[in-house]
């Protein structure tokens, strides 16, 4: 199939073979049923072959607005009866969430573990890395090098020094 620049369409086209197009740029191999981008032998679903530092897959949205964010979603479940997004049970997600209108901003790994149609969001972060490096587990705003539990509870600063605002219990608690 061949059509010039701009000109023509193609409603519905049934390829009982293998596709390639443009020699490497995409290939869909017919007896895997694997895609290959810049891959002509795919041995997953989806293998991308990346032919520089840097280059990758994009996810990206177009906002400024702090508190926005785009991610990654993973699931295991599909209600084939329901097609809207909100009730796919997107149950882990990798988000990065814009806090500023540069780009910048944190990683987070969210898990849902409700037993219900809902997806990941923000509030089910489990991990956060922030736009300063901090990392913070049950924590999204970590104001040290590693903080455990919502409020900082615990923290590990950048020269090892650890601080709790609780009981801190090293061996047995007898």
């Amino acid at each position: 199939i061949s059509l010039a620049a701009g000109t023509g369409s193609i409603a519905t086209t049934t390829i009982t073979d293998s596709l390639i197009v443009d020699t490497n740029t995409l290939y869909v191999d017919a007896s895997t049923n694997n895609i290959g981008i810049r891959e002509t032998s795919p041995i997953a679903p989806l293998d991308i072959l990346v032919t520089s530092d840097g280059a990758g897959i994009q996810i990206r949205r177009d906002s400024i607005t702090s508190g926005d964010y785009a991610g990654l979603y993973f699931k295991t479940y599909t209600n084939n009866n329901d097609t809207s997004f909100a009730n796919q049970r997107n149950k882990g997600e990798i988000l990065f969430e814009n806090t500023g209108g540069s780009g910048q901003g944190k990683l987070h790994l969210a898990v849902n573990t409700s037993a219900n149609a809902e997806s990941a969001t923000l509030s089910n972060a489990r991990l956060t890395v922030s736009e300063t490096g901090n990392v913070g587990i049950g924590d999204t705003s970590p104001l040290s090098l590693l903080t455990v539990g919502a409020g900082d509870l615990f923290q590990v600063g950048s020269t090892g020094n650890a601080t709790t605002s609780g009981w801190f219990n090293i061996g047995s608690t007898d």
